[in-house]
Parts: structure tokens; sequence; C-alpha cells
């Protein structure tokens, strides 16, 4: 025991006699230690040497002893656990009414429990109890309806949460149904513009077959004036040997398919009125001429 004591001396600082608090060791002869709280108050009030050997301080920055203040720190752990004081190792003998805690007579003696209020132990403790017995009911009471309130929230936030994904899920699907109905309408809207492309295309290919049969057309007319100035000629042989020695191709007809130049356009039997396909194909025969006397062929 007396060991233990001088252990436990060892491990208070001697300018408050509190266990260590932040313990500092000085740079001194004595290699002193003290809390740093208590040093630095010491130096602050113009006491510039170390209390223990007056030793003059010229470091004022201090660094904290670890292995003193694991000690104190293991040492307050293992009397937490007991009825044992932690500051003073004394056993816990009576209890401070004004700081509603249980004391040892060190502490009831010391500064820090000045003018306060003390009772035995014992006493406090059937006082307590009395208490207790008395006020139970009510604290039940209230502690039941704070349990029931508590209950009530909670279950009010479940369904809040639960609504919250709710409204989430049905968010997510209009989002994805609105971006499908997007990407189908984006879809149209690309194949009408590359359909407008197409007829565009086809445009141009009707312009040229157009005008590929505005000059066969030409060509036709001229071949029928002469035709009809050789009709209307009477030297009728004089206009033979002309004609036999203008024309480009003997014998052969000179006519105009329609369906050759115009894929899309299609003849009616009584060669007056035209009608328009949708496909667009071209056959192998384009246009042919051919002599006096023919006629435009299919």
């Amino acid at each position: 025991m007396a060991r233990e004591s001088a252990v436990l001396e060892n491990l208070r600082c001697s300018i408050c006699t509190e266990f260590f608090t932040e313990p500092v060791t000085l740079s001194c002869e004595g290699q002193h230690t003290f809390c740093r709280s208590c040093i630095q108050a010491s130096l602050n009030a113009g006491h510039g040497c170390c209390p223990e050997c007056r030793t003059p301080i010229k470091k004022r920055t201090f660094k904290v002893n670890r292995i003193l203040s694991n000690m104190v720190e293991e040492l307050k752990g293992e009397r937490g656990h007991r009825n044992v004081c932690a500051e003073h190792g004394e056993m816990l003998q009576i209890y401070c009414l004004t700081d509603k805690a249980l004391v040892c007579l060190v502490c009831r003696d010391s500064r820090a429990h000045k003018g306060h209020k003390f009772q035995p132990l014992k006493e406090a403790a059937q006082q307590l109890k009395k208490k207790v017995q008395r006020d139970a009911p009510s604290t039940l009471a209230l502690l039941r309806e704070d349990i029931s309130k508590v209950e009530k929230f909670v279950a009010l936030q479940r369904s809040e949460l639960n609504c919250s994904k709710e409204r989430a899920d049905r968010i997510k699907g209009q989002i994805r149904a609105q971006f499908k109905e997007l990407v189908e309408e984006l879809k149209k809207t690309e194949q009408e513009e590359l359909r407008k492309v197409e007829q565009m295309k086809e445009l141009v290919c009707m312009q040229e077959n157009l005008t590929e049969m505005e000059k066969v057309l030409a060509r036709a007319k001229e071949r029928e004036s002469s035709l009809q100035s050789a009709l209307d000629c009477k030297d009728l042989s004089g206009v033979l040997l002309d004609w036999q020695k203008t024309s480009p191709l003997k014998g052969e007809h000179q006519g105009l398919s329609p369906s050759a130049s115009f894929p899309r356009l299609s003849l009616r039997q009584n060669r007056l009125e035209v009608r328009q396909t949708k496909s667009l194909s071209f056959p192998p025969t384009r246009l042919s001429c051919s002599g006096p006397g023919s006629r435009y062929r299919m």
C-alpha cells in the first residue's frame, strides 16, 4: 500500500496537488513535471523559475509527457469502475448535494467543493430511492407518452419515405416514357426529312428527263414538218430523193418512247392522258429514232 501511495503521489502536480492534466516536463536539472495550465499560470504571474528547484525557465514552449499522461488516464479508467475517487484514490463516502455527485473526503475539503452541502452516502441513497419510487408513476407515464409520440413520428416518417419513393418511381417512369416518345418523334422527323430528300432527288431526275424529252420532241416536230412538206409537194420523186439523201437512218422508225424517257409516267390507252407512278425504275430502252412515216412507240 505504501508503494502504491508513493506511485500515486508521483502522478500528482505539486502546484494543484491533483492528478496531472496534460503533464509537461521542464528543462530544469530535476526534470520536474507539472500540469500545463499550472506552470503556465505560474509563469504568467511572473514566476520565471521552476517551483521545485528554482531553476530559471528559459524555454516557454512545453511538450506533453505522454508516459505520465497515459498512466494518469489508465489510473482514472480503472478507478472509474470502482467506488474510488478518480482524483484522489479515496473511497467515495459522501454525496455532494450542490454538484449532485459522489465525492471522497479529500474532495469535500478541496477548493473545488468549498461552500458546498454534503450528505452521507447511505442517507442520500435512501432519499433518492424514495424520490424515485414517488416519482416513478408520473415519470413512467411521461416516458410512455414520449415513446408513443416518437413511435407516431417514426411511422409518419416511414410513410413519407414510402410516398417519396413511389413519387420518385413515378417520375422516373414519366421521364422514361417522355424520352421514348421524344426518340420516336425524332425518328419520324428523320424519316420525313429523308423522304423529302428522296423526293428532291426524284424531282431532279424528272427535270432531266423533261429536258431530254423536250429535245427529242423538238426533233420529232422538225421531222414532222419535213414529212408534211414532202406530202404537200407535187414532185414526189424529187422529194423522195432528197429525203433519202438527208435521212440519217434509212428504213428505220424514228420515234419517242415515253416509258424510257419517263419511267414514272405511263401513257394510257387513249394516248391522251399520262399517269405518274410511285416507283422509279429505268428500263433498258431509252430513245429511238426511225425513218419517215414512223410513229411514236411505247
